[in-house]
């Protein structure tokens, strides 16, 4: 008993020191949704049976995305282009994004030329309507993988949003990145 209570507490200053440095750095701050990867991801969750569905079924809470490529870009953004959108389009792509398509978008990171990371910035990416661009963060394309379940349709749109901020469409009244 009196082992498994050290470790307990261990684990608890452990937990404790890790945070308060994470907090102490704003730029790993953001960085923390990460963590869940593993677990959200679409695959077998602990305790779960390996077994198939029941055709012609849904699991709760599941929305199937089908549109193709030329439908989605037909989609317009359902929201609107504000700061607070921009705000949770910003937190999203620094801990998911900003890896592979550098702080600015411009694709000038360690693993950019490695995997052949596309500029967000160029005229093709510009000219691509808001739809295209959720479609792509949904299904991947090229090297890039697909985010379809990590994100919501909700952060999809302020990504595209972050998105367009990067590629310099003008938000009234704040600086850009």
């Amino acid at each position: 008993m009196r082992g498994s209570f050290r470790l307990v507490w261990l684990q608890l200053v452990a937990a404790a020191l890790v945070s308060s440095s994470l907090y102490s750095v704003p730029e790993l701050a953001q960085a923390l949704p990460w963590d869940t990867d593993l677990y959200r991801q679409q695959s077998y969750q602990p305790g779960e049976l390996a077994r198939s569905p029941v055709p012609g079924t849904v699991p709760l809470g599941y929305r199937p995305y089908t549109l193709t490529v030329d439908e989605a870009e037909k989609v317009t953004n359902p929201t609107p282009f504000s700061f607070d959108s921009v705000s949770r389009g910003r937190r999203l792509y620094s801990a998911n994004c900003q890896v592979c398509h550098g702080r600015t978008g411009d694709g000038q990171t360690v693993v950019g030329p490695q995997v052949k990371v596309v500029s967000l910035l160029d005229d093709l990416r510009k000219s691509r309507p808001d739809g295209r661009v959720y479609w792509v963060i949904h299904n991947g394309q090229g090297n890039m993988p697909r985010y379809g379940y990590k994100f919501s349709p909700a952060e999809h749109w302020d990504l595209v949003n972050y998105v367009r901020l990067l590629q310099g469409k003008e938000l009234a009244g704040t600086p850009r990145p």
